[in-house]
């Protein structure tokens, strides 16, 4: 995907199917705020590169995905150690819950199709 005069790569490198007990997510959004209905997480590695960058930009996304597959919410960290952590603190997840996945993902608004049989209830 281009974007900003550079080429975005967007590769999902964890992925989970949330269990109910960690359902709905305490994190609020909206209006009037409620908490997220998530069913699924991953956490996307997307790196930038640019003819006018000598090194690319590199990050790792935690997305929150509704039952529908539509990502509800996306948060950046830099590393995928710091992505995992804050999934474990903010969400519940324990790292050993993580399936490793290395799925392209072609649109960011949606859970690759590829992995509802891997989050599937």
């Amino acid at each position: 995907m281009s974007v900003d005069g550079g080429e975005l790569t967007s590769v999902v490198v964890r992925a989970v199917h949330l269990p109910s007990y960690l359902r709905p997510i305490p994190i609020f959004g909206g209006d009037p705020p409620e908490p997220f209905p998530a069913v699924a997480a991953t956490i996307t590695q997307r790196t930038l590169t640019s003819r006018l960058r000598s090194v690319p930009l590199e990050g790792y996304d935690l997305d929150l995905y509704g039952d529908d597959g539509r990502r509800l919410t996306c948060v950046q960290y830099e590393t995928l150690e710091i992505a995992l952590d804050q999934a474990h603190a903010v969400v519940g997840i324990d790292h050993s819950e993580w399936t490793v996945t290395s799925v392209v993902s072609e649109d960011p608004d949606r859970l690759p199709s590829s992995l509802h049989i891997i989050l599937s209830d």
